[in-house]
């Protein structure tokens, strides 16, 4: 499932039911394989959720701190 930060729904994969055996769960029907939701990334979307949404200034300092990555 792909959803945006506002929580809708962009992509979503076929559901199929698992039942649980003697020998643990498994797959209701053999054929099911497994499956790729993909969906366009918006990205003046995300700059715009990013600026209304400034969790970082919001943090409890007093609480915790971040640290940075040497990545």
């Amino acid at each position: 499932m792909i959803i945006d930060p506002w929580g809708t729904i962009l992509a979503q994969c076929k559901e199929f039911e698992m039942t649980s055996g003697e020998e643990g769960v498994t797959e209701t029907d053999e054929s099911l394989q497994g499956e790729l939701a993909i969906a366009e990334i918006d990205f003046e979307l995300l700059t715009r959720v990013r600026k209304e949404m400034p969790l970082v200034n919001q943090r409890r300092r007093d609480i915790y701190s971040l640290q940075e990555s040497d990545v």
